[in-house]
């Protein structure tokens, strides 16, 4: 069987990332960062080396609220094809 070229960092690692992460999402909450903590919560709640279950379920609820965060953050950005609110709007 193949080795999986991407080794998956240790879970004490992917936890101290993910804070890092929410914590510059608290500066700038931009949907690319709110699915960086949805993919690192995954990772954790995938991990092989996962330290309990409560873990486990805590890191996928919490992936998946962060992914809904992300796709309502990028829903409700304004385009960048016009002004805010709208198109042609006087400045």
């Amino acid at each position: 069987m193949p080795e999986d070229p991407t080794p998956v960092p240790p879970p004490d690692i992917l936890i101290g990332a993910t804070f890092c992460l929410m914590s510059h999402y608290a500066q700038d909450p931009t949907p690319k960062l709110a699915e960086a903590v949805s993919e690192h919560l995954e990772m954790l709640a995938r991990h092989p080396d996962a330290m309990s279950q409560e873990l486990v379920r805590a890191s996928a609820r919490l992936s998946e609220h962060w992914l809904r965060l992300a796709k309502t953050k990028r829903a409700i950005q304004p385009s960048s094809m016009g002004h805010w609110p709208f198109p042609g709007a006087i400045q």
